[in-house]
């Protein structure tokens, strides 16, 4: 197999090839040599050549499924990568630059402390033929503002129609990063009149280079190409998501060619990957942050000496080698080394299983039962090597797994122990890493945790405008936080995708965001 390795880091998707404004992350490429020694750079974009046979179809073998044709009413990988091809957000990271570029929204600027004026890209179509204008962005941040991804959108407290492609965002705080949650696949632009007309059809209708043909929930979403799209044309017809939750039946859907992508082959299947002559391996170090999650409302829990207990008692690298086999980074904070404000140094429990006996055992609740829900195969291992570790300390834990709607309903219903979670938000900058997850009112809130002190450290600290005491407010952030020991950081996953040789333009992400809209597959 052609192996390519990348170090991007993470962007949100784009579709378009310039920008101005760097990311928080760094960014580096490599070039890799295939069997008959030609060179290939998997960061530049390929163009169809004149003699290519382009496929119709692009079939890709996702483990995950689409749940909801709202685009903010999930924050899933497989929920986010179908969003960023049907609809367009205002900004967007390039996959090539990592660059954030002006997608919907052409320009920005400030034009007091608190307003930013946007103005609106024209010329632009939504899927049913009406034009986009500015008050469909207002629809469709009151829209956003009304979901699950609300929490990162509550600085905008008004907008203003300024004319049909310029608009007003009125803040209650000068937000640092909100240009970069413009990027969120989940607040792409809604067509206001469809959705009025059709609340729960009109939010399937986007700007996007492809349309939402149809799907079948657990099973398959089918895209279209969308020949009016007012940036490049793709070359591929069809783009098909098709559900396989095993990665051994995913990899076999590859090599048999029913499917042209492998999302997330399982780590012991790598080297067969790496073997076989068919197929290209891509990878990239990750910014995705595997975590164990206590549900702090869980009166278990109560004591702090038991929430240290855990959090000295698991061996992340332990972890890393049996459950990820090696490929991942063990992490000591919930922000990304490479994103602006991190501090691996801020995390007080380092691995000491004999601490937490003793912190068991003077919270005199030595034989606690904690029950850790998992998801999929490779969060089912993960729960198998901590049981182990929290067993031999004093610990009763047991692992259930569970599908992914049942785990969103327990989450909700706060009916569990701990949960085995994973964010990659770090694109978006170390506000998106923390904001969703642990806010009182985040909306992937899986320690349920309320903590009004901290919920104020992270207001000063995406208002604050000097670098070097913004940097300072997130170190105290995150000491303070792990301090809790309610979210408990694992490791940082190693992304890898697994493609038919015929597979063009496809471009890494290490927050395992892909974007497939120049993705081709040649006969």
């Amino acid at each position: 197999a052609m192996i390519m390795v990348l170090g991007l880091a993470a962007c949100g998707g784009d579709k378009s090839t310039s920008g101005t404004t760097s990311n928080s992350g760094t960014t580096s490429s490599t070039t890799t040599t295939n069997q008959n020694g030609t060179t290939i750079n998997p960061g530049v974009k390929e163009e169809v050549k004149e003699d290519d046979v382009v496929k119709k179809e692009l079939i890709i073998g996702d483990p995950y499924y689409i749940a909801t044709l709202d685009p903010s009413a999930s924050s899933a990988l497989t929920h986010l990568m179908v969003q960023n091809l049907v609809g367009d957000t205002l900004t967007a990271w390039d996959p090539i630059t990592n660059e954030l570029v002006g997608e919907l929204a052409e320009s920005w600027e400030w034009v007091g402390d608190t307003t930013m004026r946007l103005h609106i890209r024209q010329g632009v179509k939504f899927h049913n033929g009406q034009d986009l204008k500015a008050n469909d962005v207002a629809f469709s941040i009151d829209h956003v503002k009304q979901s699950v991804c609300a929490i990162c959108y509550v600085w905008i407290d008004s907008t203003t129609i300024v004319d049909d492609y310029t608009i007003d965002l009125n803040l209650n705080d000068p937000a640092q990063d909100l240009i970069q949650e413009f990027a969120v696949s989940c607040f792409r632009i809604l067509d206001e009149e469809t959705c009025w007309d059709d609340p729960d059809e009109g939010v399937a209708v986007g700007t996007g280079p492809f349309i939402l043909d149809s799907y079948e929930y657990g099973n398959f979403t089918k895209l279209v190409r969308f020949d009016d799209y007012w940036g490049e044309k793709p070359a591929t017809e069809v783009i098909t998501f098709k559900c396989m939750p095993e990665a051994s039946s995913r990899l076999i859907a590859l090599q048999n060619g029913e499917v042209d992508v492998c999302i997330s082959p399982a780590a012991s299947e790598l080297i067969n990957v790496e073997s076989d002559p068919n197929l290209k391996l891509y990878s990239t170090t990750g910014i995705t942050l595997r975590y164990l999650a206590l549900n702090l409302e869980n009166p278990k829990f109560a004591d702090e000496r038991v929430r240290q207990a855990v959090a000295h008692a698991i061996d992340k690298a332990s972890i890393v080698a049996i459950a990820a086999e090696g490929h991942g980074t063990p992490a000591e904070t919930i922000i990304p080394d490479s994103v602006f404000g991190s501090d691996p140094s801020a995390n007080p429990y380092e691995y000491n299983p004999e601490k937490a006996k003793a912190l068991l055992e003077e919270a005199g609740a030595v034989g606690t039962s904690i029950n850790i829900l998992a998801y999929g195969d490779l969060q089912s291992l993960q729960g198998q090597v901590i049981q182990g570790a929290l067993n031999a300390v004093g610990f009763n834990c047991t692992v259930e797994r569970v599908e992914s709607l049942v785990m969103w309903e327990r989450i909700g219903a706060s009916d569990y122990d701990a949960i085995l979670y994973n964010w990659a938000g770090g694109m978006m900058g170390p506000d998106n890493t923390m904001r969703p997850l642990f806010h009182s009112a985040g909306g992937a809130n899986a320690c349920r945790m309320y903590d009004e002190v901290f919920d104020e450290m992270l207001r000063e600290a995406m208002c604050e405008g000097d670098t070097t005491k913004r940097a300072e407010k997130y170190t105290e952030i995150q000491k303070y936080l792990l301090g809790k020991a309610g979210p408990i950081p694992l490791y940082w996953d190693d992304v890898f995708v697994a493609t038919s040789n015929d597979v063009h333009n496809f471009i890494i992400n290490n927050g395992a965001f892909h974007e497939f809209a120049y993705v081709y597959v040649t006969e």
